[in-house]
């Protein structure tokens, strides 16, 4: 099995980066498929005049139907389209493969493991794209055509790829809320995130030699209290972010203590 014709179904970001991937890479785009046809035929504009289709409508035969819509609709969109001969694949990291199993029709995940939006040109060919299939034959097919557009592909298991997404949750969405925290209590003491970018980037850098148990730093890695109760008193004025600090201070600490016995 080659995947050399596709056809897309949603307009977003997720789609629109493939989309322009894979373009790229000589991939054939049959159709774009949404429920709002007018976006499907702006994006077909941009991917070499493919056409824009209803969700519902006929749709081209093609080698595979890339499902890239919000993990909610995925299911609803793979019953609107599914058939025995065709090949569903969603990029979903959280939702299992196997809700494409509609009518014993063949499926499989290709999630890149990337921030996308529409205003960013990302370039794929580093992205981390892991990927499962249904079958063997299906897997082999699916990682292949991911290996058109980047250079690093895992093959992975469902319940490998679901940790996959809450270990890039940690590491990626809560990590830069604490950012978001940080800037904003430096705003108000008229301090710039800025100077904390060095410092940011050398951590990043060892993280690539070193584990980050051992790069854990800090008060309550110490077990400071002293320093930890000053830092609670800073928080006074701010109930949530002191109890957000809390929280994780006593993380540190409990695994810190847990090293050491």
């Amino acid at each position: 099995m080659q995947i050399q014709a596709i056809t897309i179904i949603g307009t977003g970001n997720v789609a629109t980066h493939l989309g322009k991937a894979f373009l790229k890479a000589g991939i054939q785009i049959n159709a774009i498929v949404a429920r709002d046809q007018q976006k499907a035929i702006a994006l077909g504009a941009v991917l070499n005049n493919a056409p824009g289709l209803l969700l519902g409508d006929l749709l081209p035969p093609s080698d595979a139907y890339i499902i890239a819509v919000k993990d909610d609709a995925i299911h609803e969109v793979a019953k609107t389209i599914a058939q025995k001969d065709r090949l569903l694949i969603h990029c979903s990291g959280a939702s299992n493969g196997n809700i494409l199993d509609v009518k014993g029709n063949e499926f499989g995940v290709m999630w890149p493991m990337q921030t996308l939006t529409k205003n960013n040109d990302v370039a794929l060919n580093q992205t981390l794209i892991a990927v499962s299939g249904s079958n063997d034959e299906t897997l082999f097919a699916i990682a292949t055509l991911a290996r058109k557009i980047s250079e690093r592909i895992v093959e992975v298991s469902e319940t490998q790829r679901a940790m996959l997404h809450l270990s890039a949750v940690w590491i990626n969405n809560y990590t830069n809320h604490m950012f978001v925290i940080a800037e904003q209590l430096l705003k108000e003491n008229n301090l710039d995130f800025n100077l904390f970018i060095p410092l940011i980037d050398e951590h990043i850098e060892k993280l690539k030699t070193m584990s980050a148990d051992l790069l854990q730093t800090g008060p309550a890695s110490r077990g400071d209290m002293v320093t930890l109760n000053k830092h609670r008193s800073m928080l006074k004025s701010h109930p949530e972010i002191q109890q957000l600090y809390d929280v994780l201070a006593q993380s540190v600490l409990n695994h810190s203590l847990k090293n050491k016995s």
